[in-house]
């Protein structure tokens, strides 16, 4: 049960976010035209950026439903609140060293990917399989489409 939780959890995200993506990337800059009535210019850099920090949430969070459901998120939710307030102070130091928003971005961006691999880690583990063996099994569409489209006397 924990497995096909996590299994379905994981599959889902990385097919929304990959969903949203393909949709996000070419209207992104409509979207943001519409949105402030063109006085903010789109950051084509910055935007894929932003796309990559969503797939890490959407990455952590799916493993967090797991861990959440066996009540064995503290440890993750600590670290996480670590991780976060140090990426914070980090990029508040760097910015104000170097006067580069890139830097200081930089470290949150990776804050996310660092958490996410931590998450991930901690909920295959729980499942007793690989964090590359999950993520390889989670990008198979199949089960997913089955689980949702499954004839309605089956469910």
């Amino acid at each position: 049960l924990l497995h096909s939780l996590y299994l379905h959890s994981l599959r889902a995200g990385i097919w929304i976010i990959f969903g949203g993506t393909l949709l996000l990337v070419p209207s992104g800059d409509w979207i943001l035209m519409q949105w402030t009535h063109g006085k903010v210019l789109m950051d084509a850099t910055l935007f894929y950026l932003l796309l990559l920090t969503a797939v890490a949430g959407v990455l952590s969070q799916s493993a967090l439903v797991l861990l959440k459901a066996t009540n064995r998120h503290l440890r993750t939710a600590l670290l996480s609140m670590v991780a976060t307030c140090s990426a914070v102070a980090l990029s508040w130091a760097l910015m104000h060293v170097t006067h580069r928003l890139a830097i200081a971005g930089a470290c949150l961006f990776a804050m996310d990917f660092i958490f996410a691999a931590l998450a991930l880690s901690a909920a295959s583990a729980l499942c007793g399989i690989g964090l590359i063996t999950s993520l390889v099994r989670a990008i198979d569409p199949l089960p997913l489409i089955r689980l949702v489209y499954r004839p309605r006397h089956a469910r």
